[in-house]
């Protein structure tokens, strides 16, 4: 088994950390951070904070043969 990044197998009751979430909302962009008590401002200032992007598998603007660039 290889591990997904930033895990490391340690032990024989090791677990894998990668999580799947139904995801039953429109297409949009979120932003998760930390919310520990008092240093919420500290934690994003600090970059502990990312995107989720849900995205709409039926948007023609998506698909490969769109005319829009392609990011990784």
């Amino acid at each position: 088994m290889t591990p997904f990044a930033g895990e490391a197998i340690t032990g024989p009751a090791f677990t894998k950390s990668r999580y799947h979430y139904v995801n039953e909302q429109e297409p949009t962009t979120l932003w998760y951070h930390d919310h520990a008590l008092g240093i919420t401002r500290l934690n994003v200032l600090m970059g502990l904070a990312g995107f989720y992007i849900i995205r709409d598998p039926h948007n023609h603007l998506e698909r490969e043969s769109s005319q829009l660039t392609q990011g990784n």
